[in-house]
């Protein structure tokens, strides 16, 4: 299955480049191939409903309020639900990884920061949907700072 839709392998990236140091964004397009995309997000939905388990992976469970304040931390995984807000270190799954490994994000990436690039955190922030109104549409995000240096 290809990652990159054909035409995002040769992009030319001067322009967005330049774009984005000047604005600190750039939008190059749709580059994503569709059945990636899909294969993606159904990945996502296997691993909160524990059809693929994957050691190590972190999973953070929404909140039923959609209260920060009421977040349970460090639970982890906690059965099956749609109703995860985070799950991390997405980069020990093979479909998350050759997403991230991209050819054209290696390229960006190598462009802006260097030849040293590493992933210090793979993360997908699920805003669960409102099917269920008594578990909300997930929690609000108050402004914070991670650790870290």
């Amino acid at each position: 299955m290809r990652v990159l839709v054909p035409e995002a392998e040769s992009i030319e990236l001067a322009g967005p480049l330049a774009h984005y140091r000047e604005h600190g964004y750039a939008r190059i397009g749709r580059v994503i191939a569709e059945d990636f995309l899909a294969a993606l997000r159904a990945r996502a939905d296997e691993l909160m409903l524990g059809q693929v388990a994957i050691p190590g992976l972190f999973f953070q469970h929404d909140s039923d309020t959609g209260r920060y304040e009421e977040l349970a931390f460090g639970q982890g995984w906690v059965g099956p639900s749609l109703h995860y807000r985070k799950l991390e270190k997405l980069e020990r799954d093979g479909l998350f990884r050759a997403h991230l490994e991209n050819a054209l994000f290696e390229r960006l990436a190598k462009a802006v920061i260097g030849n040293e690039v590493s992933i210090y955190r793979s993360t997908l922030f699920n805003k669960a949907g409102c099917a269920e109104p008594e578990k909300g549409g997930g929690t609000v995000l108050p402004w914070h700072q991670d650790g870290g240096s």
